[in-house]
């Protein structure tokens, strides 16, 4: 197993592989520049609002998050202002600065990229609680996974999520 870039024009798929997708109505993720980093990433581009339906009809949101800013504390921030008391990932990709774990362990190197493995938010009445799990390569080719820990897991360049708001139907 082993995660970072893969370039479309690099890549051959040789042997048949299973893909689960999830379709987004009423938003897009577009390669455009940014400013901040002064590379070309993806950017959600929204059509309405909110910016995700899935097939189900279940609203949701197209995010990214910007560098060092933490990843848990950004997204418990993005459901304070929008009153999202409940909301599960269907996707996710990105580079930290790192990690740390809630089992306690750190990932020393700087420079990772990794993919959502699965992640909620829950609303206790006052507060948050956003789990994200992740699957990681640092840049030393080190693999890792784990949950991250809240306020300790700072983007290091962007990360893109779709989250969509309500509990995940287990059918």
């Amino acid at each position: 197993m082993g995660c970072g870039h893969l370039l479309p024009h690099e890549c051959i798929i040789r042997d048949p592989i299973k893909v689960e997708a999830w379709l987004m109505d009423g938003a897009q993720f577009q390669v455009l520049p940014d400013i901040e980093t002064n590379f070309s990433l993806f950017q959600p581009v929204p059509f309405s609002h909110p910016a995700v339906k899935t097939a189900e009809g279940s609203p949701g949101y197209a995010i990214r998050i910007g560098a060092n800013q933490d990843v848990c504390e950004a997204i418990s921030t993005i459901c304070r202002q929008h009153h999202i008391q409940n909301a599960y990932f269907v996707g996710g990709v990105g580079s930290t600065i790192g990690a740390r774990f809630t089992d306690g362990s750190i990932v020393e190197p700087h420079v990772t990229e990794l993919y959502l493995n699965s992640g909620n938010v829950t609303f206790d009445g006052s507060k948050h609680d956003v789990s994200i799990d992740v699957t990681m390569i640092d840049y030393q080719g080190g693999i890792s996974s784990g949950k991250l820990t809240s306020g300790k897991n700072p983007v290091l360049v962007t990360m893109e999520l779709v989250m969509v708001i309500g509990t995940p139907s287990l059918a």
